[in-house]
């Protein structure tokens, strides 16, 4: 078994796959070495998704130098999926629900303005 470069296999939701490809960055954290980060490359996408799942097979390569990573190891995977339009962090705190469904406050020339948004699940670390 090579440990030098660690090949990790994960299923990406469909909805976060769309940009996902080779070449992507992606950071890999195991749990029992808490202040330690892997990087990687995406190196490998299935050509379709899974139909039962909805989700697109990733492999990743891992440089793995020292032999800190082991193989068969339980990780957690962050993706730096390029995305076309970026998305606005807010604070729970900042936004408003009432019968209209969820708002923020956006201020335009001096004036504010109430305006509608949505919510995309958040999985893993802010930052």
């Amino acid at each position: 078994m090579q440990s030098q470069v660690i090949r990790v296999w994960v299923y990406v939701p469909q909805d976060a796959a769309f940009g996902l490809g080779p070449g992507v960055d992606a950071v890999v954290r195991v749990p029992e070495i808490p202040d330690r980060t892997f990087p990687g490359k995406v190196t490998r996408i299935a050509e379709a998704l899974q139909t039962g799942t909805r989700t697109l097979l990733t492999e990743i390569d891992l440089p793995n130098p020292d032999g800190a990573a082991q193989p068969g190891t339980y990780c957690t995977v962050e993706l730096h999926i390029p995305r076309k339009t970026p998305s606005l962090l807010v604070p729970a705190e900042a936004t408003i629900f009432n019968k209209n469904g969820l708002q923020v406050a956006v201020v335009q020339g001096g004036t504010a303005h109430i305006r509608k948004i949505s919510v995309a699940p958040r999985f893993g670390h802010a930052g």
